[in-house]
């Protein structure tokens, strides 16, 4: 269905299409219970220009909805315009100074295929259905970000339209507040942005694997061996754990593994065999029962393995904190939580961030050297409160080592609010949303009570 002034379809409350495109808003199968008064299926600049103009009309708060990957879904809300960007996906790519206009729905597997063409890379979410918009916005922690910067620090100028309806290019030399709050606002954005333009790198010649699996035994000597040498490897390595309980042939329970990998962007084989040679010194590598040493991969198979933690058809939660202790404090707290897991699919995540980077030109504040979540994975419709709480309670089992500040995107910001951004850099946002949206129209973050 169109309407005047309109090149794709404006669905209001009540029509027949409406529910089908509001849940498609939303990855995961629990949609949240908030309901705009008009979704508009942006295909266009134009369409998202009278999305703001209607929204002025009639008096409404506006959300944006890129990929709809975020789980919180700050975009879905109560009577308001919702600009669901889903179609906008176009992808422009200038080899020469190795950048590309995107559009904010462009999934990052398909960009970096496209930069494929030209032997670039651009660090996108590690998820195949995680879109450039949201990412972008609330940091970008993609791949190889410790070498190559967040997600947002590689956006070097944005198109948008703003509050009053107009379309703007922003970036350090014009239209600065605009560009300033892109790279890191998240939803606390005030206008809609309608291209990206980022930064690409030559694509690491080789890519490398190493990694070992253990059972709950040898987690906590694994653990703190993984505290020992992640400041030895080189930023170009991402480090991670996780531990998750399923049977991968049943889906049932199994027993508790604890998998800890190293990912090297290599640009050559020596370069890749020193982090294999760090990885040599576990301890407890004889009590693997997996291990990757050195192994070729691509991009192809890291995107559909990580997609593979989150797949299709599922309901979802999820929480998370940063924090800076060291694995002393850290692993007691960490195993409680592990043995707390409610469903086989729930898995709890660790990631090396190393330290807190220069943040100046940019929203992007909050920051630990350690990030830790946690994602209940279930599908009874009953379970959705027994779930909603379990995260949040197990987020709350590491308050003691907890900084206070939280990362975006895997946020449960409604139920469990952390400091997103620094307390000046907050302020600073709220100044330039006054400033520029005097009215409020676009809404913002989704924090307690909010609709």
């Amino acid at each position: 269905m169109s309407s005047q002034g309109f090149v794709g379809a404006v669905l209001r409350q009540g029509h027949v299409e409406y529910e089908k495109a509001r849940h498609a808003t939303v990855w995961r199968e629990n949609t949240p219970l908030r309901f705009p008064s008009v979704i508009v299926k942006a295909e266009c600049v134009e369409d998202v220009i009278a999305a703001v103009k209607l929204a002025e009309a009639e008096d409404l708060p506006i959300g944006v909805r890129s990929g709809g990957h975020s789980w919180t879904s700050p975009h879905l809300r109560d009577k308001s315009v919702l600009i669901d960007l889903d179609a906008m996906r176009e992808i422009e790519i200038d080899p020469e100074s190795r950048t590309a206009w995107v559009r904010p729905s462009v999934k990052g597997r398909h960009l970096n295929d496209a930069l494929a063409e030209h032997g670039l890379m651009a660090p996108t979410g590690h998820h195949d259905t995680v879109a450039c918009g949201g990412f972008l916005m609330c940091g970008g922690f993609g791949w190889n970000f410790r070498h190559w910067g967040n997600g947002c620090r590689n956006v070097v100028e944005i198109e948008l339209v703003n509050a009053q309806g107009e379309l703007l290019i922003a970036n350090e030399h014009q239209n600065q507040d605009y560009f300033w709050a892109a790279r890191g606002g998240g939803a606390g954005f005030f206008g809609v942005v309608t291209r990206f333009r980022v930064k690409a790198y030559p694509r690491p010649k080789c890519l490398r694997a190493n990694g070992y699996v253990f059972h709950e035994d040898a987690f906590e000597d694994a653990m703190r061996w993984a505290y020992e040498i992640r400041a030895k490897l080189p930023t170009n390595c991402e480090f991670v754990g996780s531990w998750t309980s399923w049977d991968p042939e049943t889906g049932d329970w199994a027993p508790t593994r604890f998998a800890l990998s190293g990912l090297m962007f290599a640009d050559s084989e020596e370069e890749a065999e020193a982090v294999s040679a760090l990885f040599d010194t576990c301890p407890v590598r004889d009590k693997a029962v997996m291990r990757r040493r050195n192994e070729p991969t691509t991009l192809e198979e890291r995107y559909t393995g990580a997609t593979m933690a989150d797949p299709a058809g599922f309901r979802f939660a999820a929480d998370n904190v940063y924090t800076d202790k060291d694995a002393d404090e850290i692993v007691p707290l960490i195993r409680a939580m592990v043995e707390s897991m409610p469903t086989p699919r729930t898995h709890i995540f660790w990631q090396y961030n190393g330290p807190r980077p220069d943040f100046s030109g940019m929203a992007l504040s909050g920051w630990g050297d350690t990030f830790f979540a946690a994602y209940p994975l279930w599908q009874d419709p009953a379970q959705d409160a027994q779930m909603q709480k379990w995260v949040v309670d197990a987020m709350h089992m590491l308050d003691p080592i907890a900084n206070g500040e939280g990362q975006m995107n895997d946020e449960n910001m409604e139920a469990h609010p952390q400091n997103y951004l620094t307390v000046e850099i907050a302020a600073r946002l709220e100044e330039l949303r006054a400033r520029h949206d005097p009215k409020g129209r676009f809404l913002s973050f989704l924090t307690p009570g909010a609709r």
